[in-house]
């Protein structure tokens, strides 16, 4: 069983015990328009996305390493569109994205370089 398996299975009983977050619940309403089953299917989205992300504090924090800094509002969003799995994929091509970016630029000064140089008088 996969760590995401885990996580589901932690909520899956929470929901049996009906042990729940009542703030998380309060926002899974308020996200799905008051549907039921639309509200229990969030809800269960985003206490697995908080979870994995507790998990992931814990390790970074065991690991002695900083955590990076998570904007949360827009993680958040790409979470509820595409759930955990899919949210970190997203994250790290934004990532190389940005290097690839930086590697182009520096591959292209050459060309650049004189041209910008003579444009401000360098």
């Amino acid at each position: 069983m996969d760590s995401e398996d885990q996580f589901y299975q932690v909520v899956a009983e929470e929901l049996r015990e009906n042990r729940i977050n009542d703030a998380l619940w309060t926002k899974a309403i308020a996200r799905s328009g008051g549907d039921p089953n639309k509200t229990k299917a969030l809800y269960i989205q985003m206490r697995v996305s908080q979870i994995a992300q507790e998990d992931h504090r814990q390790r970074v924090y065991e690991s002695d390493v900083q955590p990076e800094p998570v904007q949360d509002s827009l993680w958040e969003k790409v979470e509820t569109k595409l759930g955990p799995k899919w949210a970190r994929v997203a994250n790290y091509a934004a990532k190389a994205a940005a290097v690839v970016a930086l590697i182009v630029i520096i591959l292209n000064v050459r060309k650049i370089g004189p041209w910008l140089r003579g444009l401000i008088g360098f």
